[in-house]
């Protein structure tokens, strides 16, 4: 991702790019007037049809100055989104041979949702969202089998299906979410789905992870609550896998009503006592029954030596409460365990 930044408005300003969790600046060196235009084209602000002498180097970082990137007509396939909440969320919708139309969400991730939330002009955290998460769409279903890499300026550059070849239904309706970066913003990285993984949140420009440290399966519930998720559980232990970011956020406490972690108890951003072989690691579920089911009321374990054992403690109608022993065995244990995450 690309922004412009110090300008007197969005449209001019020093170019930074987003890479590895870090905004940072481009060399001036050999900048001319085609290289602002593909930023300006990324920007989905146009193109510049000015000279080179209105670029400006400052500090040998490259400056588009005093130079509007005047918005012309899109070359690209019109793309919108619809059936969200907000304005940067929605089910996919492309425009094509004088049509509106959906894209199922056969190979639908990440990647490709980064790539339309460039299109769009959006920038913040692109997530993927399947199965109709914002409604089922009308129309034909125009494309399938999309497989962008993300680093694409518009869906068609990405490898897909021909036009309106598809073995879909509008259930599978594809969605995504370009939730704006400010600080507290979450995401799950390194998982099977954007539903499932590490826990980062973004603060100071970038993202760190959450330590273990009295988390507790109400801070689940509001993460994955935040996340646009309605029910969840922590996912059982694993490797770092090589993390080197910062660790944000430690001894994190939530009552389960709150809509966003920062409004839980925490300590101040940054100070913990922990390694990222404590990461919290999470598993989020969308509002279906049968998870809820599945899932059941948190339950947590208290007054032990390590965050492992306790006595099991069940909250319900607003209050935690105990489980009596009678006909408690290993099997219950094993439920107990399987449902905090652990094997």
């Amino acid at each position: 991702s690309v922004r412009l930044q110090g300008g007197k408005n969005e449209l001019e300003g020093t170019v930074e790019v987003y890479l590895n969790g870090v905004w940072g600046t481009i060399c001036g060196s050999h900048w001319d007037n085609n290289d602002a235009t593909v930023i300006c084209r990324q920007l989905a602000l146009g193109n510049i049809p000015y000279s080179q002498e209105h670029g400006v180097t400052m500090d040998n970082k490259m400056t588009i100055s005093y130079v509007p990137c005047l918005i012309i007509a899109s070359v690209f396939t019109p793309i919108r989104l619809a059936g969200g909440n907000k304005a940067y969320e929605g089910r996919v919708e492309v425009y094509h041979a004088g049509q509106w139309g959906t894209i199922c969400d056969d190979q639908w991730d990440d990647a490709d949702a980064e790539v339309v939330c460039r299109q769009l002009g959006l920038g913040g955290a692109a997530k993927a969202w399947s199965q109709a998460y914002f409604g089922e769409g009308s129309g034909p279903v125009l494309l399938d089998e999309v497989q962008c890499t993300g680093n694409e300026l518009s869906i068609e550059q990405c490898p897909k299906s021909s036009w309106r070849e598809h073995n879909c239904d509008h259930k599978e309706d594809a969605g995504v979410s370009c939730t704006p970066l400010t600080d507290g913003a979450l995401r799950l990285t390194s998982g099977k789905g954007s539903h499932e993984g590490r826990l980062e949140v973004y603060y100071s420009g970038q993202w760190g992870t959450i330590c273990d440290d009295g988390w507790t399966e109400l801070n689940t519930q509001v993460a994955c609550r935040q996340l646009g998720f309605r029910y969840g559980k922590s996912a059982p232990e694993s490797s770092s896998e090589g993390n080197s970011g910062p660790i944000w956020l430690d001894d994190v406490s939530c009552s389960g009503k709150e809509t966003n972690l920062l409004q839980c108890s925490r300590r101040e951003w940054g100070k913990h006592d922990c390694s990222h072989q404590e990461d919290v690691r999470l598993i989020c579920h969308p509002d279906n029954n049968s998870h809820k089911l599945s899932l059941g009321p948190p339950i947590r374990l208290m007054d032990g030596e390590n965050k492992k054992e306790g006595r099991v403690e069940i909250f319900f109608n607003g209050q935690w409460g105990t489980i009596c022993d009678d006909g408690w065995s290993d099997k219950n244990a094993a439920v107990v365990c399987r449902q905090l995450g652990y094997k």
